[in-house]
């Protein structure tokens, strides 16, 4: 008499065990399918927000900027230094600079020669 409760009460247990894992599974199964659905939307998002990048570069400087920089190929000599523009007294600097280097070698080689 009571070996046939035993049964039915094990076969409960494993009713509740088995709605319990289904509960999960379809929890889990909608979780899975939600974070598909945003992954997606963000793929899809990036896709149709992506900008080209121009690599051409055009001349924009205002008057009084250009002003004051000048053309880059500008030069000035020493007199004219002090009222050059900026890219003048750049270029100026940068051919003095290879002057002075090739004065360097030319002294390392003299010493090195004594």
């Amino acid at each position: 008499m009571f070996g046939g409760g035993k049964n039915v009460l094990l076969t409960l247990k494993k009713k509740i065990k088995d709605e319990k894992l289904n509960r999960e599974n379809k929890l889990q199964s909608n979780l899975y399918k939600k974070c598909r659905i945003v992954a997606s939307l963000v793929i899809i998002w990036l896709l149709l927000n992506q900008t080209p990048v121009v690599a051409d570069v055009t001349d924009n400087l205002s008057g009084s900027l250009k002003q004051l920089l000048g053309s880059r190929e500008v030069i000035t000599d020493e007199s004219g230094y002090y009222s050059a523009p900026a890219n003048a007294k750049i270029n100026y600097l940068e051919k003095r600079i290879e002057e002075l280097q090739e004065k360097t070698e030319v002294l390392k080689q003299i010493i090195d020669a004594k």
